[in-house]
């Protein structure tokens, strides 16, 4: 569980992970022969001991810099970067080799020999953070921020620190023991409070050492002295240590593993079998398409610990381009200019053959390009030409025709420079609903549905504007945001069309006061009008056992429904009337029930199991990194089956595969077409 736990929150590679477990395994192995059989050979073999865990780390670091790099360039990494392979290599510094390190040190604490060389090498380890940000410094760039003067106090500071430490460690005076810890415990205070990652490992660790060495010094000779005639039992005590420490980080099967078959586990994702997700493949295309940029390697900033790519951030070239992570579709796009770039388009200023008719030709062409239809009927563009480039506004038109009926209109927004280059794209904008591939509604079924529900409440149907695409994979999947004229604001299911939430214009409503007296009256007439709206507009209302939730808010009434079939899915309906009895607002909700676990002995197929007739697929030691959790999956009759995410990471790459496996029968269903497993040669 505990390895799962890292593998989830802080992704070391499995490769770190069997290093760091056989380092740990082996000084427990050699601590516990010394105290039991010969104790006198300890120092000499603990420190060639020190020697073999540090080589073996220092080839988990090496491993982890290899599948890094080979995505990721050293020139892009900058000293304010906080989503960068820094963030990686400290993860690697922290759980990793700083444990293992810090294992041997505990375990050598008697001893004095060769500490001057383990604490150069680990000192110049921890410091590697900062040297990895050096080839990405511009210096004009980096003074321009106050947090790179307060970069250079600091490592002014270190270099102190570090001739403060090797002072302590020859030395043991007092006075420098109070310096050094006054000026460490400083320096970690602002490295945490202040966002400069690259300094924290090296400064907590130093701290560390600082403490250690204390403790070998002055309090470790006052144990010895003071349990000299315990020596005999003490020893027998201490042979827990290692014992636990083997127990605990054996690789090969350890309490962790012993304890995940007994544990149970909570549904912890809800899944639409409709949903597709876009693969970093599929976006990539796109990006280049986008940019017209065929030969640059694509950087991926990507986080680690999610499942699913929420959003997938990539470095192209000049560009910077966000894609939604279900439908892949461009979000924002950004292009870094420099200074000679900004002049030359200034420049071009004055002898462009490009004008608005042009560039209106253009954005059609390069929306098309990345998979956007513009649309007349539909949308609306305005183009305005500034001194260097042309801001372009693209407004999607109010079902009556009408335009800017709020004056928060959403809008897309594109700026091209005077030399014809793409600037900047942001998609503010429904743009044509065929375009969304998770969308299965078209613009006529989104109109029959607001005509239905407006009907329903007895009112003539307003104008409207699709104002917003919401793509998830989980819940109700993508979604469609209408606002009306009036000011209400529906939300549609993309794939069944069913209204998930309405919420009325703030200006109907009564106040509160006043409401909550009328209330008073008619209470027992409020609660039944609001049962007759819920099962109205909640589709399988009646094929659900759904249990009535107390609210203490006037007016609001709850619902919720566990799945008949115990497959840790819940449904949640919300309705809130006014005094009249009139619709206020409905929510209707589907998320996987987290309160309900699941021991996996009750399914045919376990954890393990699911894990291994995935990781069949591919050749040996091709993962990164591996995950698996219990989720639901709701398929198109809106059945519900339980399945285990496994989700893998290829080495050397950025994808994170996902694939369901069946926990009755072992079926597995993979959520893309993956190309790095066996079955594909």
């Amino acid at each position: 569980m505990f390895v799962e736990h890292m593998q989830r929150y802080v992704p070391l590679s499995l490769y770190t992970m069997y290093l760091m477990g056989i380092s740990i395994t082996m000084l427990g192995l050699i601590q516990l022969y010394h105290l039991l059989f010969d104790p006198h050979q300890a120092e000499k073999q603990l420190l060639w001991m020190g020697i073999i865990v540090r080589v073996l780390m220092f080839a988990a670091i090496t491993i982890e810099f290899v599948h890094h790099f080979s995505h990721y360039s050293l020139q892009y990494i900058s000293y304010w970067d906080a989503d960068t392979i820094i963030n990686q290599y400290m993860n690697i510094l922290f759980y990793s080799y700083i444990v293992v390190a810090g294992i041997h040190y505990i375990l050598s604490l008697p001893y004095q020999r060769w500490f001057g060389f383990f604490y150069t090498f680990d000192l110049f380890l921890v410091l590697n953070p900062i040297l990895l940000i050096l080839p990405g410094v511009e210096l004009e760039e980096f003074f321009r921020d106050p947090v790179g003067y307060l970069f250079i106090l600091l490592v002014l500071s270190l270099v102190a620190a570090l001739y403060l430490f090797f002072e302590l460690y020859w030395r043991r005076g007092w006075k420098v023991y109070g310096l050094f810890f006054l000026l460490t415990g400083a320096a970690t205070w602002v490295v945490h409070t202040i966002p400069l990652d690259m300094l924290v490992p090296v400064f907590t660790f130093l701290l560390l050492l600082g403490m250690y060495e204390g403790t070998k010094h002055f309090i470790w000779p006052w144990v010895i002295r003071h349990t000299y005639g315990f020596k005999r039992g003490l020893r027998l005590v201490l042979c827990n240590v290692p014992l636990l420490l083997i127990m605990s980080a054996n690789p090969f099967y350890n309490v962790w593993l012993w304890a995940a078959a007994k544990a149970s586990y909570p549904v912890e994702l809800a899944y639409r079998e409709e949903v597709t997700i876009a693969t970093l493949n599929e976006v990539e295309q796109i990006a280049r398409q986008a940019t017209g940029n065929w030969e640059d390697n694509i950087i991926v900033m990507q986080g680690y610990i999610e499942d699913f790519h929420n959003i997938y951030r990539l470095r192209l070239g000049e560009y910077h381009l966000d894609f939604n992570g279900v439908s892949g579709k461009l979000l924002n796009l950004s292009r870094s200019l420099g200074r000679d770039e900004a002049e030359d388009s200034l420049l071009h200023s004055h002898s462009t053959l490009l004008n608005q008719e042009k560039i209106k030709a253009k954005t059609i062409d390069w929306l098309a390009s990345v998979g956007y239809t513009f649309h007349p009927e539909y949308h609306h563009m305005d183009i305005e030409e500034e001194r260097d480039h042309f801001s372009v506004h693209i407004y999607r038109k109010w079902s009556d025709g009408e335009l800017q009926r709020t004056e928060h209109d959403w809008s897309a927004f594109l700026r091209w420079s005077k030399t014809g280059q793409i600037d900047h794209f942001s998609s503010g904008i429904v743009f044509m609903l065929d375009d969304y591939e998770q969308i299965k509604l078209s613009e006529e079924q989104v109109e029959q549905v607001i005509r239905h529900w407006y009907e329903g409440l007895g009112q003539p149907t307003p104008a409207y504007q699709l104002s917003h695409a919401s793509f998830w994979y989980d819940g109700e999947g993508p979604s469609l945001w209408i606002d009306t004229g009036h000011g209400d604001r529906l939300t549609l299911s993309g794939l069944t069309g069913d209204v998930l939430a309405y919420n009325r214009a703030d200006e109907e409503q009564t106040p509160p006061e006043q409401a909550a007296g009328q209330r008073q009256t008619a209470a027992s007439d409020i609660a039944a009008a609001a049962e007759q709206w819920a099962a109205q507009w909640v589709r399988d209302w009646y094929d659900q056992p759904y249990t009535r939730v107390e609210t203490e808010e006037p007016g609001l009434f709850s619902w919720q429904a566990r799945d008949q079939n115990s497959t840790g899915l819940t449904r949640h309906v919300d309705v809130t009337l006014d005094e009249k009895g009139a619709l206020v607002s409905f929510n209707y909700s589907v998320y996987a029930d987290r309160e309900e676990t699941y021991q996996q002995n009750r399914f045919p197929v376990s954890r393990q199991e699911a894990l291994q007739r995935v990781k069949e697929k591919y050749p040996l030691l091709s993962l990164y990194a591996q995950r698996i959790k219990l989720a639901c999956v709701i398929n198109r009759s809106g059945e519900v089956d339980l399945k285990w995410l496994v989700v893998l990471m290829p080495f050397a790459t950025q994808e994170h595969h996902l694939y369901f496996v069946d926990v009755q029968t072992g079926e597995i269903t993979p959520l893309a077409d993956y190309k790095q497993s066996r079955d594909d040669g």
